[in-house]
């Protein structure tokens, strides 16, 4: 029966007899775990669809999973802990072993929503003096449980250690792929299995770091954008960082680039296809061309994501610094966040797509054959055709011709 090991995770409740509040490890649902995906671009588990990699569970009349574990890693009514995290800890590694996940949430209601599965297995626990006591414990699963071999790659049984960190920064400062470093591990603990992370999270880790500004950097360029506005006024800049101290948008421009603007920005070129090297961060300059058909530069920025957020934010710093006033067309790849923030911050702008983007698209859109042939056809409707209607005409010849229908 094909399932998803993200949905193995359940409940763990705590109620404090003095306090009202309930504390529960709940199960994911599908929507929290793609919104870990697009923000901190985390990997869930994968689905997994042979049967045999299901765990050795009974199947009782009423369709519950009992998952099937040694017996003193059993939750047991009334058993006592010094504290909380003790609880996590024991339930936890009875969920490894079982074949779940568990996460927390703490409320002060006295009923929380966990219908995400319809899944009743849970621990609950309350506190009477200076111990944790367990009041509640529902073994029965309605939904198929990891096997011991997928069990490590549930959520809460994944967790890049300090030494696994220390280890990482190692590796990386000598250039060993992040494959490779996966590898190392493997054979370090004596298999996948034991490794305790997977090769997404070394991933996660390493693009967190990155993101992480230690304070020189950003110190020195902040330093720097200070210096520059003070010895002209004409230059500004906008940084931005997150509640954890990481750079998320960092926006520059200078007299020259303003003054260029006010002569050529009729036309502008937003291109976000380069990347920094050490931060990972985007490189975004904003582009125009001189009477002298020369490149110039309208600003720049780095920026963290390609959201349209981010890119609406960015459109808007860069009106702010441009006292002649939106642009009469801007020129960019093909882009669903790009074509959203431009809407949304350049409503009046007229919105076109690269051209080396177009006809760079020919090759992955149709076969070798047909391109080679037709090249010269697409490259004359593209090119040399000045109306609508001409194109509209030039093209359905041509796609006849390449039998692309």
């Amino acid at each position: 029966m094909p399932f998803s090991i993200s949905y193995n995770i359940e409940p763990f409740i705590y109620c404090n007899i003095n306090v009202p509040m309930v504390f529960l490890m709940l199960p994911y649902n599908k929507a929290d775990m793609e919104t870990d995906q697009q923000e901190e671009s985390i990997m869930p588990p994968p689905t997994v669809h042979q049967p045999s990699m299901l765990c050795e569970s009974t199947n009782s009349s009423q369709g519950l999973y009992t998952p099937q574990v040694k017996n003193d890693l059993i939750p047991k009514i009334n058993q006592e802990f010094d504290s909380l995290e003790k609880v996590q800890v024991f339930y936890n590694r009875y969920a490894k072993e079982g074949g779940f996940s568990t996460r927390s949430h703490s409320s002060r209601k006295s009923t929380v929503d966990v219908n995400v599965i319809n899944c009743r297995a849970k621990l609950a626990v309350v506190r009477k003096g200076e111990k944790y006591v367990v009041s509640q414990f529902v073994e029965g699963h309605n939904h198929s449980l990891a096997s011991p071999r997928r069990a490590h790659l549930l959520p809460s049984h994944r967790k890049v250690s300090a030494a696994k960190k220390a280890l990482i920064e190692q590796l990386s400062a000598a250039n060993v792929p992040t494959c490779q470093q996966m590898t190392i591990f493997d054979l370090e603990s004596g298999g996948i299995e034991n490794v305790g992370c997977s090769q997404q999270d070394l991933y996660n880790y390493k693009r967190d770091k990155k993101m992480t500004v230690d304070g020189h950097d950003a110190n020195m360029l902040y330093e720097y954008f200070q210096s520059e506005k003070a010895k002209n006024d004409g230059f500004t800049f906008t940084i931005e960082k997150d509640d954890a101290d990481r750079m998320t948008h960092c926006f520059w421009v200078d007299a020259t680039a303003r003054k260029s603007y006010k002569y050529f920005g009729d036309v502008v070129v937003f291109d976000t296809t380069y990347n920094t090297n050490r931060y990972s961060m985007i490189f975004a300059p904003i582009l125009g061309v001189n009477h002298h058909r020369q490149t110039t530069l309208f600003g720049c920025a780095f920026l963290c994501d390609e959201t349209s957020e981010t890119f609406e934010w960015l459109l808007k710093e860069w009106l702010k610094a441009m006292p002649a006033g939106p642009p009469k067309m801007i020129i960019t790849d093909q882009d669903l966040a790009i074509t959203k923030a431009i809407s949304i911050a350049l409503p009046n702008t007229l919105h076109r797509y690269c051209m080396w983007h177009i006809t760079n698209k020919f090759s992955e859109k149709i076969s070798a054959l047909a391109y080679k042939e037709h090249y010269a056809e697409f490259k004359n409707c593209i090119w040399n055709f000045e109306t609508p209607e001409q194109f509209e005409a030039g093209w359905v010849e041509v796609v006849n011709k390449a039998n692309l229908y």
